[in-house]
């Protein structure tokens, strides 16, 4: 036990620090892209139930379901007699008879939410929105949506007719396997009048009908109790990176006070530097915890023959920061302008340099703009142009 402590004491407390901010930061990665999932299915959500604010969805729900049963309940003995006809083992018969029965409902389920793209304003709007927002990004232009969604509407009404035919066909193939059933109980018996034969015979066409009438919303509500489990899964996700990201940053927080107690110097910059703006910063009580830290700074420099004021084009100099750390290389435009850009916590660069080693001293602090006046090489000298250049530029 002794010889774990001695090592875990051995090992720099700024090491564990950024080894912590290290695993906080893929924690807040991890989460940051749970967040935007989170938000595009509640956004989705959102608007979805505003495009149906005024459409009877809850009540042809209803009315479907209420269809289904009584469809099931008055066709059960018509399948069961066809299953038992063609063989399907009795064993099982209410569960083939209840496939069979939910079929026949998805099927209509199907061709009403076609009949519900081909005529329905608010199907079509609903569309219109996922194409739009979900399907192309917001791409197109309106003229190709409208294009697009014209041809899908057509689509969807020729889909819809010989759909709706197939079925009343499967469905008139029933009534008369049913209606041969009956009249041949009337006659056995003689119980059963022409009146209730009618009716009996008539009545899964009227259901057919009413579901085909009130299952245009049904895709929708599958849609959306998708887009709300979705929803619920990023958000548990999102929040539990949250919690985990806001641990490993306790922690960090806790080693780096350590190591400032004992007179430890720490480089905080990076992860570190991010753990410790999230834990003095924000809270994690809000969805803005782990979100990135905008960290990318530049300055602009303009590179100026100092006798012509001319601009000096495909100049490559680079940043020198405080710790000694160097940026990329950048080039000079045609008008002379190079951006050097770089991230982290120190707000300016010590000097700039060239890549045959030319040094301009700072500070230059991100945002600034710097003329640099270059003084062209003079006969019998090194060869190297002296700079010089105005306040705020060291001139050798």
């Amino acid at each position: 036990m002794s010889i774990i402590k001695h090592l875990q004491e051995e090992v720099p407390f700024e090491l564990r620090a950024k080894q912590e901010a290290s695993a906080a930061a893929m924690a807040a990665q991890q989460g940051t892209e749970d967040k935007k999932k989170y938000i595009l299915h509640a956004d989705t959500v959102s608007k979805w139930r505003g495009l149906m604010v005024n459409a009877p969805v809850t009540l042809h729900n209803i009315l479907f379901v209420i269809f289904v049963v009584v469809e099931i309940l008055l066709s059960y003995e018509v399948y069961r007699s066809i299953l038992q006809d063609i063989g399907f083992p009795n064993q099982i018969i209410t569960l083939g008879v209840l496939i069979v029965a939910f079929l026949v409902s998805g099927w209509a389920a199907a061709t009403a939410h076609l009949i519900g793209k081909g005529w329905s304003k608010e199907v079509q709007e609903w569309e219109r929105w996922n194409y739009v927002f979900l399907t192309t990004k917001n791409t197109l232009s309106p003229l190709a949506v409208d294009g697009y969604l014209f041809s899908e509407m057509k689509r969807a009404r020729r889909l819809a007719i010989t759909s709706g035919i197939v079925l009343f066909v499967l469905v008139g193939l029933s009534v008369a396997y049913r209606t041969i059933a009956i009249r041949g109980l009337a006659e056995a018996d003689g119980e059963i009048g022409l009146m209730q034969l009618v009716i009996l015979a008539a009545l899964p066409i009227l259901i057919l009908i009413g579901e085909l009438y009130t299952g245009d919303f049904i895709w929708y509500s599958m849609s959306l109790s998708r887009q709300k489990r979705l929803l619920k899964r990023y958000y548990k996700s999102f929040m539990a990176w949250k919690k985990a990201c806001n641990n490993k940053d306790q922690l960090a927080m806790d080693y780096l006070r350590t190591a400032a107690s004992r007179g430890i110097p720490v480089d905080i910059s990076g992860d570190l530097l991010n753990s410790q703006r999230r834990i003095t910063q924000r809270s994690v009580q809000n969805d803005d915890y782990m979100d990135p830290f905008n960290t990318d700074k530049s300055a602009s420099f303009t590179f100026l023959n100092s006798r012509t004021m001319e601009p000096i084009k495909a100049v490559k100099v680079r940043g020198v920061l405080p710790n000694d750390v160097t940026t990329p290389l950048y080039q000079t435009d045609g008008d002379g302008n190079a951006i050097i850009r770089w991230e982290g916590n120190h707000d300016h660069l010590k000097y700039i340099v060239t890549d045959d080693n030319r040094e301009w001293s700072g500070p230059f602090k991100a945002g600034g703009l710097y003329p640099i006046k270059v003084v062209p090489t003079t006969p019998g000298g090194n060869g190297q142009p002296m700079p010089s250049g105005p306040a705020g530029v060291l001139t050798p």
